[in-house]
């Protein structure tokens, strides 16, 4: 969960994946918009869901609205979802932080 008084969870992942970038295990990043709905989740009322404040990858076979989605295939290496994809909504209903 988060806390006004704990230090960024995002932040702490978001430097993490950055230490092992060598590892190229993302196809690309959205960390600005996850710091965003951080502070949004700390600022709102308490949701009782227990994925609340959880930062979350999703695999880049859901689509999640205006992001790249592209399946790691050269062919669909431009595209961008016009929708967010069912369980990624879910998702984000339960306060995950994508």
């Amino acid at each position: 969960m988060l806390s006004n008084k704990t230090p960024s969870t995002v932040r702490s992942i978001i430097n993490a994946i950055q230490r092992y970038k060598v590892l190229n295990t993302l196809t690309h990043d959205c960390f600005e918009t996850a710091l965003e709905t951080e502070q949004q989740l700390l600022s709102q009322k308490k949701n009782n869901s227990a994925l609340n404040g959880r930062p979350i990858l999703i695999k880049d076979n859901f689509c999640l609205r205006d992001t790249l989605t592209t399946c790691a295939s050269k062919m669909l290496a431009n595209f961008r979802a016009p929708y967010t994809s069912t369980i990624v909504q879910r998702l984000i209903d339960h306060g995950c932080i994508i």
